[in-house]
C-alpha cells in the first residue's frame, strides 16, 4: 500500500506515493468489499485489443485509451498476512479465488483506491489453474530424478472439472453427421 504503478504493479515506475495512515480493520473491510461478480477495468499495460492493437503496444507508446470495464467473478479473496516492509509501508498479502480474465494487480490497485492509500502488485503466485496445483508441481530435478513417466496424466485429465453430457447412440450420430441434439433437460449448469 502507499505506492501506484503505471503497470499496476512492481515491475512499472511507481508514479506517486503517500504514507500509510490505515488500519487493519480498514483494509480488512475493502478487501472483503470485491468479492462476488464486480466490474473491472483492464490495465493498459494488458493484451486487451484495442481498435486492432493491444493495450500494451499503445501504453508503451505513451498513448492510452478508455477502457470499457468488465465483469469478474471473484469467489473467495482472503487476507493471509498484513505485514510492514523495511520501508515502513502496509504490504498486504492476498488469496483469491477468481474467474478467468481477472486482473490481480488492477484488484490491488483497486482496493488501494477504495483505501485511499494507492496500492501496486509486488509479487503473483498462480496457485491453481483448472485442475493443476502446485500441490502437484514437480521441478525438472525431481522429474528427471525419477523419470517423467511417473509424472505424466492422461490426455483428458485437464476435462475432469468440466461438466458432461453423455450421449446415447442416436445423439451420438447426430452429432457425428453435424446435427444439432436437444440437452436441455440433462444438462448439467455451466454448458
Amino acid at each position: 500500500l502507499g505506492g501506484v504503478s503505471d503497470t499496476q504493479d512492481a515491475t512499472g515506475n511507481i508514479t506517486w506515493t503517500k504514507p500509510d495512515r490505515v488500519e487493519p480493520e480498514q483494509i480488512i473491510a475493502a478487501v472483503q468489499s470485491f468479492t462476488g461478480m464486480i466490474l473491472q477495468t483492464p490495465p493498459m499495460y494488458s493484451a486487451v485489443h484495442h481498435q486492432g492493437k493491444r493495450l500494451y503496444e499503445l501504453a508503451r507508446k505513451g498513448e492510452t485509451v478508455e477502457v470499457k470495464p468488465r465483469q469478474v467473478q471473484i469467489d473467495a479473496i482472503d487476507i493471509t498476512d498484513i505485514s510492514w516492509n523495511e520501508s515502513g509501508r502496509v504490504q498486504v498479502s492476498l488469496q483469491v479465488k477468481c474467474s478467468e480474465g481477472t486482473y490481480i494487480r488492477t484488484l490491488c490497485h483497486d482496493i488501494g483506491q477504495k483505501l485511499g492509500s494507492g496500492a501496486y502488485m509486488d509479487k503473483l503466485t498462480r496457485i491453481s489453474s483448472g485442475v493443476f496445483n502446485l500441490k502437484e508441481a514437480y521441478t525438472p530435478e525431481m522429474i528427471l530424478a525419477h523419470g517423467v513417466e511417473n509424472y505424466l496424466k492422461p490426455l483428458d485429465y485437464p476435462l475432469n472439472e468440466l461438466p458432461a453430457v453423455k450421449l446415447d447412440e442416436e445423439g451420438w450420430n447426430r452429432i457425428c453427421h453435424g446435427n444439432s441434439i436437444d440437452i436441455l433437460e440433462e444438462c448439467p449448469e455451466g454448458i
